[in-house]
């Protein structure tokens, strides 16, 4: 059993210190616990951030602890858990290594070791070291795909939309370049600035322009060609539908950068960058890679987690 969300009230209230902000979440999930008394705690990246998350989850590992129950806690970990590959990250994966190998159970990883090994990120073997590690697959929303309907010829996609408003301007400038007609939508992302939204709507008045929506896959689904960063989601997203779509990793994300460029090798979608972003050289790259072979993916990944999470807790009985 998971652990439900925490009240948004005690999480985002303003005028508090963080760390009385820290002690009210970590007493929330101390009595939580007590009453309902999981069997499993799932923790989505956690001690992978250790630092902003350790004040509110240590009481609950120590309790278990010191208490000798039989309560797993397991790891949910995406594939590429580190934004940068600074050096002096090593540290951190010593630290990391200590918590799982005194608190937790195993590590769920949400990747598939075909097309993105442990050794694309630094120092993650260290993390791993004697820990139990299961290998779930990419996780997708295994739903049925309806038919293509193609009403756009282009989507802009830019995560969650924080620093992607260099890259919108630049692909829809040069989409227009190549021909004024072509239909396009823009989905800006929900941490864009409405400065930066407002710019983006009156540069593309005459084509759809969406801050954010849920309904992100129905446009997925109707058009031809996509331009997305490469975030988690949004690459499996692309993987899903079986879509044409060039990938923009975020500026200085090492993350979105080592994605991008795993699943150009494989000749999913090819990569361009913001700074050297050129359309007709995506769409050449794109024809390319079209011709090519895919290689295929494990996206089944919550399907395996829930599959290993019954073994787990049959196991105990």
């Amino acid at each position: 059993c998971a652990l439900p969300i925490l009240n948004n009230k005690v999480i985002t209230e303003k005028g508090k210190e963080l760390t009385s902000v820290n002690e009210e979440r970590a007493k929330l999930l101390l009595e939580t616990f007590k009453k309902i008394h999981p069997q499993i705690v799932i923790t989505e990246f956690f001690p992978f951030s250790y630092y902003r998350l350790y004040d509110t989850i240590y009481p609950l590992l120590e309790f278990v602890r010191k208490n000798k129950l039989s309560t797993k806690f397991i790891c949910l970990l995406r594939d590429i858990p580190v934004s940068d590959s600074n050096p002096s990250l090593e540290k951190d994966y010593h630290i990391i290594n200590k918590i799982l190998q005194k608190y937790y159970f195993a590590v769920f990883h949400a990747v598939d070791y075909n097309i993105i090994p442990i050794s694309i990120t630094p120092f993650l073997t260290k993390a791993f070291k004697r820990v139990t590690v299961y290998e779930t697959g990419f996780i997708s929303q295994q739903r049925k795909i309806p038919k293509k309907n193609i009403f756009y010829d282009f989507l802009i996609m830019a995560g969650g939309g924080i620093d992607g408003i260099t890259y919108i301007i630049k692909a829809y400038n040069q989409i227009k370049e190549i021909n004024s007609h072509f239909k396009t939508v823009i989905i800006c992302g929900p941490r864009m600035s409405e400065e930066n939204y407002l710019d983006i709507k009156q540069l593309a008045f005459k084509d759809k322009v969406i801050k954010y929506t849920h309904e992100t896959e129905n446009y997925i689904n109707k058009a031809e060609i996509i331009i997305s960063m490469a975030g988690y989601n949004s690459v499996i997203q692309l993987i899903n539908y079986n879509k044409k779509a060039i990938l923009v990793p975020r500026d200085n994300s090492f993350e979105q950068k080592k994605r991008a460029e795993a699943f150009q090798k494989i000749n999913w979608f090819p990569v361009l960058t913001t700074d050297d972003f050129s359309i007709e050289e995506g769409l050449k790259k794109l024809e390319v890679i079209t011709g090519k072979e895919k290689s295929p993916i494990k996206t089944d990944g919550a399907q395996n987690i829930t599959e290993n999470i019954l073994k787990i807790m049959n196991h105990e009985h």
